[in-house]
């Protein structure tokens, strides 16, 4: 489960293999959540509002980077 960004003990991953929707995980050492990345938008788990806003807002700026990691990992 590759790492992409970590901000202290919040960790972004994508896994390889990993089922669709094209989506990261936003990762604390309490919660887990999966944000699409078409909308950038929680669509399962929970995530605290200060560890999304970190989250979507570094997506946000690396959304070309996310979906090419997503391709790399997951489209055969």
């Amino acid at each position: 489960m590759p790492t992409l960004a970590r901000f202290g003990k919040l960790l972004i991953q994508m896994y390889p293999g990993d089922h669709a929707p094209p989506h990261f995980h936003v990762v604390t050492p309490e919660e887990e959540a999966l944000v699409t990345l078409s909308n950038l938008e929680v669509y399962a788990g929970r995530i605290d509002s200060r560890s999304l806003k970190i989250a979507v807002d570094w997506a946000a700026a690396n959304i070309e980077h996310l979906n090419s990691e997503w391709s790399r990992l997951n489209e055969r």
